[in-house]
């Protein structure tokens, strides 16, 4: 059985869709329609949640990476995608962390974009600028939409 477990101490059981914890409300709130995912043929809760899972973990890999460049001198900084992701993987090999470098060949240039595009997020919260990444935004207008149409037909969850 797979669970996702939610910041605020919520859990997702993928198996029977329910969700436990402190903050249920929040969690029905953030990912309204997580099983809609679940009704094509080939997929299964655990497939979704799975999904779910391997996102997070791309994004906390993009963050390290991004922590890892933000103390260089601006000048010594990459500048594109390509030059991020051999800064990476560079520095993971001086590391010998063999398994995050394995990910982050696979991933390559995503890999490079996603830690430029998390050290721009960083520079701007320690700046106190509000940015948000074009995921988060996209993310954001299908919940509002989901929850509007919910609304609509009479749901308040």
């Amino acid at each position: 059985m797979m669970f996702l477990h939610i910041r605020g101490g919520s859990v997702l059981d993928a198996k029977s869709g329910s969700v436990s914890g402190a903050n249920q409300h929040q969690t029905r709130r953030l990912l309204p329609e997580w099983r809609s995912g679940v009704h094509k043929s080939h997929r299964n809760a655990d497939d979704v949640v799975g999904e779910v899972h391997e996102i997070l973990h791309c994004h906390a890999f993009d963050e390290a990476n991004a922590e890892v460049m933000m103390p260089l001198p601006q000048q010594a900084r990459p500048t594109d995608r390509e030059a991020a992701s051999a800064w990476i993987c560079a520095e993971l090999r001086r590391r010998n962390l063999e398994a995050e470098l394995s990910l982050a060949e696979t991933a390559s240039l995503r890999c490079g974009d996603g830690a430029l595009q998390e050290l721009q997020c960083l520079e701007c919260a320690a700046n106190v600028v509000n940015y948000e990444r074009v995921g988060a935004g996209v993310a954001r207008t299908s919940r509002n939409r989901v929850l509007a149409e919910r609304q609509q037909d009479g749901c308040n969850a």
